[in-house]
Parts: C-alpha cells; sequence; structure tokens
C-alpha cells in the first residue's frame, strides 16, 4: 500500500528537522552570513540549488518578450 499520496516521507521530515536544529546550534543565519562570506563559490553553489528548476510564465499579451529585453539593456533615465 506504501504512505497515501502527497503525505511526506517520515525519515526525510526527521533529517530536514535535525538539520534545523543543527543550523540553529551552530548559530543560524548569523553564522551562516560569516561562513558564506569565507565561502562564496560553495555559497552560492548551495544556494543556487535552491532554485526552482522548472517554471513556466503565462504571457496575455501586450508586450514581446525582444520589448522586454531591450527594456532591460536601457540605462535607466534621470
Amino acid at each position: 500500500m506504501g504512505r497515501p499520496v502527497g503525505s511526506k516521507n517520515k525519515t526525510t521530515v526527521a533529517i530536514r528537522e535535525c538539520l534545523s536544529q543543527v543550523y540553529e546550534g551552530l548559530g543560524g543565519a548569523k553564522a551562516m552570513l560569516e561562513w558564506a562570506k569565507l565561502n562564496p563559490t560553495e555559497f552560492y553553489a548551495l544556494w543556487g540549488k535552491q532554485i526552482p528548476r522548472d517554471m513556466s510564465v503565462e504571457h496575455s499579451g501586450g508586450i514581446t518578450l525582444e520589448q522586454l529585453v531591450a527594456g532591460a539593456t536601457k540605462p535607466d533615465a534621470e
């Protein structure tokens, strides 16, 4: 039978809770910031893994991709 659809794996939940406790025990965000300053390459590699791989965007018209890219490359008006 297995676990119900959509339910979390107990082991995964337990590991995430444990990692959260260790993270806080090591100093939380403040300690991670100090580590990231000393190890920016490793931090960005870790951070990049948090970005969703599959993204979808709905477009209802009004602006083309070319117009958007052209606008993003123009210097800001002062």
